[in-house]
């Protein structure tokens, strides 16, 4: 009885770590999800940069400006 018990709590655990809906699942899920908002972020940060440059009349064209964020930062 108690090997019984011991299979059966061992595949509530795997499956709660690697099933659909599991830790390992969600974990991932999460980590994507934060990549995207990252991502999203960042962007609308640079639009928000162009629009202050190019209202204080410092650049016109969005292309020049990020091969100009481009070549600052990396």
């Amino acid at each position: 009885i108690t090997i019984v018990i011991l299979i059966i709590l061992a595949t509530v655990t795997v499956n709660s770590l690697f099933g659909e809906n599991g830790l390992i699942t969600m974990a991932q899920k999460g980590t994507d999800e934060y990549s995207k908002s990252d991502i999203s972020e960042k962007v609308t940060l640079v639009q928000n940069e162009f629009l202050i440059a190019k209202a204080a009349q410092e650049e016109d064209d969005f292309a020049d400006f990020i091969r100009k964020i481009v070549q600052k930062h990396y």
